[in-house]
């Protein structure tokens, strides 16, 4: 989305929430104190609850869910304000960067090396190409299914030709208009003892555990892929301690294949 020039960042839309809400909100009057830590909006969800009393635990978690549609509405802006007309130019632009992402100067010599040794070990198998998606928008949905057909690549192997292809885009944290998941990674987050003791509130603050409640397989999809994928290239993702979940799936599949 920020390749795109969206202003998509939790940082890009403070001012604005901070300037135009309810001066009785408990968020607005925390963002308001310091913009720059509230940068980091998620893991400040689960500091802010140590300074709140138990009679407030509603208003907090209402709160956050208005902050949700008004954030969730401006990015539906943000989004709308793209162009997409260029169908050719964007298809033929994300072929090719699917097919390059891993060559110098993306990456070093040797990490283009290892891959490469990768590819050829699987040269006689088509390659699936997966998203798992952290954006709540669907820019990166239009622009991979703008590739005709899904074909990234054909190559010839033996005397065949091997069909190399678009394979799912699953949103972890859902999307603008499919349940946006925010808060914390897990119950440690969340520096109120008693809050993060009571199930209820955990259950609306707790990214994994939304994502349960929503039972829309999102984490279990998104699993599955990493264990059966080959390759993972991460792009544009900060390493933030509210998606611990994923970093340690990531390094239990990196620890669990040796290539």
């Amino acid at each position: 989305d920020i390749g795109m020039g969206m202003h998509s960042k939790f940082s890009d839309f403070l001012p604005i929430y901070a300037n135009s809400s309810n001066d009785d909100s408990i968020l607005v009057s925390e963002i308001r104190k310091d913009l720059t830590l509230w940068s980091d909006f998620e893991i400040q969800l689960g500091k802010i609850t140590s300074k709140l009393p138990n009679s407030q635990k509603r208003k907090f978690l209402n709160e956050l869910r208005q902050f949700e549609m008004e954030f969730t509405d401006f990015l539906k802006k943000q989004e709308e304000a793209l162009s997409f007309d260029n169908e050719a130019d964007i298809s033929n632009r994300m072929r090719k960067s699917l097919l390059d992402f891993y060559k110098y100067p993306n990456v070093p010599h040797a990490s283009e090396q290892s891959i490469n040794k990768l590819f050829n070990m699987y040269r006689g198998e088509c390659r699936i190409y997966n998203f798992l998606n952290f954006n709540y928008t669907s820019v990166l949905d239009k622009c991979v299914s703008l590739i005709d057909n899904g074909i990234i690549s054909k190559r010839k192997y033996g005397s065949d030709f091997i069909t190399d292809r678009v394979g799912k885009i699953i949103h972890v944290h859902g999307a603008i208009a499919a349940h946006p998941i925010m808060g914390v990674n897990d119950n440690t987050q969340i520096y109120n003892q008693a809050f993060a003791e009571d199930e209820s509130f955990s259950r609306f603050l707790v990214k994994p555990k939304i994502n349960q409640a929503l039972r829309m397989n999102y984490d279990l999809d998104s699993e599955n892929i990493i264990q059966g994928s080959q390759l993972i290239c991460v792009y544009g993702m900060s390493l933030g301690c509210t998606d611990k979940k994923w970093w340690n799936t990531i390094i239990q599949w990196i620890r669990n294949h040796s290539n």
